[in-house]
């Protein structure tokens, strides 16, 4: 059955009707194990779905048939706190995956598999908390784990695909590139892996800036969506649709492309994939030349970027907001000088978020791709209205030198200490992205 989701074969709901029909007619004593495992599969569909309400209590329900006394179901318990801990992840519920992530810990199964499964599950967390160096490095001890296992292959490549997204979102392309090619080896069946090798690629290409092989990239991502149906996630297949809104970009069809992605925007299931889909449709609305739409788009997309959601959107809608009044033909002095210290803010959170990799040129091309243009813009908005101080405090925070420590034999670049000035954007950094940058 699980194969049949992967492949995207629809015979996989027919299969999982019949296996329903049959729990009743099993022994009693197996009715549990097989009620627990329909359970996992109903999550499943669930999560394809995008209804994760369903996908929490679905799990929780087989939570509750396993007898947490019983040190014989330690194995399954762990299994289903994993799929728990997943399914909270999806649905952006940090505070919820952190509980239950300290419930996997002292779930009592002593496995070296369990060792690998808990650091990719702390990994996922530290991924979607933003901090991409404990993320990578606690991927990569699992992957280390598992290479030792020879027949845990398939996780292993589902371990990889995970690093490689790490090292793309802290915008290290090239070792993306390199983890990818490692993985594509092992992760031959499952949909969910092979979609994210899709999504490692477009990111490599977009940090590159290479805009015509993120056209290619998606149109394979899209045809590869097709061909799985309704055996690839959600969120996952909206992602590839993406690609259509970008050929109607680049057709110059702005007023299309931004009706699909208000259409893939309408259709997300959490906020942190709708808002970034809203942000794509300001984006092309400004290009068809409706300005006022564009602003009300940012505006609805920031109003879904609270708590635990991404750093990097977040910072870029300020960045979105700024280079839209940039463009404007008449400058309107008060909007920008209430602008400034929010993009400033901008800048320095992706600064700081481009020292959670390890090389120098990851550094610089996480800098290159997320933080430059804030900076770019914090100093042209400063000139604009005459503020000079505002200039140099941005040209003194690029400047600043990263702090250093010696970790055992190694050396450890961290971001710098908090430069003069910029005092109101400090505070929305520490205040608005959980950002605090101490002084010296």
């Amino acid at each position: 059955m699980t194969a049949q989701m992967e492949s995207g074969d629809p015979a996989w709901e027919r299969s999982l009707a019949q296996a329903r029909a049959s729990v009743g007619r099993l022994p009693a004593a197996e009715q549990t194990v097989a009620e627990v495992r329909l359970l996992v599969l109903d999550n499943r569909v669930a999560i394809l779905r995008g209804d994760l309400r369903a996908a929490r209590c679905a799990i929780g329900e087989a939570l509750f048939l396993v007898d947490d006394e019983d040190p014989g179901n330690a194995q399954m318990r762990f299994h289903l706190l994993g799929a728990l801990l997943g399914t909270h992840l999806h649905a952006e519920d940090l505070t919820a995956a952190s509980g239950v992530l300290g419930l996997m810990r002292e779930a009592g199964w002593d496995d070296p598999l369990a060792d690998a499964m808990l650091r990719l599950r702390e990994a996922d967390l530290a991924l979607r908390q933003h901090d991409y160096r404990l993320a990578q490095a606690t991927y990569a001890e699992a992957v280390d784990l598992l290479r030792r296992d020879p027949t845990q292959g398939e996780l292993l490549g589902s371990a990889l695909v995970s690093l490689a997204t790490a090292h793309s979102f802290a915008g290290d392309a090239d070792a993306a590139e390199r983890t990818a090619a490692q993985a594509r080896g092992l992760a031959s069946t499952r949909a969910e892996d092979l979609a994210g090798l899709h999504e490692v690629d477009i990111n490599v290409a977009r940090i590159r800036g290479d805009v015509e092989e993120m056209r290619r990239l998606y149109a394979e991502y899209q045809q590869f969506a097709a061909e799985r149906g309704s055996g690839l996630r959600t969120d996952l297949t909206l992602e590839a649709a993406a690609g259509t809104a970008l050929e109607a970009q680049a057709a110059g069809d702005h007023v299309g492309a931004a009706h699909l992605y208000r259409e893939l925007a309408r259709q997300q299931s959490t906020p942190a994939n709708e808002a970034l889909s809203l942000m794509r449709a300001a984006a092309a609305t400004w290009d068809s030349g409706d300005h006022r739409a564009a602003f009300a788009l940012l505006d609805d997309a920031a109003a879904l970027l609270r708590g635990d959601s991404y750093l990097t959107l977040r910072a870029s809608l300020e960045v979105y907001r700024a280079q839209f009044l940039m463009q404007l033909p008449q400058l309107y002095i008060p909007m920008v000088q209430a602008l400034l210290p929010r993009v400033q803010a901008a800048a320095i959170v992706l600064r700081h978020l481009s020292f959670q990799v390890d090389t120098a040129p990851a550094r610089r091309e996480f800098a290159l791709h997320w933080a430059t243009e804030a900076v770019e813009v914090s100093c042209h908005l400063a000139f604009e209205i005459g503020d000079n101080r505002g200039v140099a405090d941005m040209i003194e925070l690029v400047a600043a030198t990263p702090a250093v420590r010696v970790a055992g034999p190694s050396l450890l670049i961290s971001a710098p200490p908090r430069t003069r000035g910029l005092d109101e954007a400090y505070g929305i950094a520490a205040a608005e992205y959980g950002v605090l940058i101490l002084e010296d």
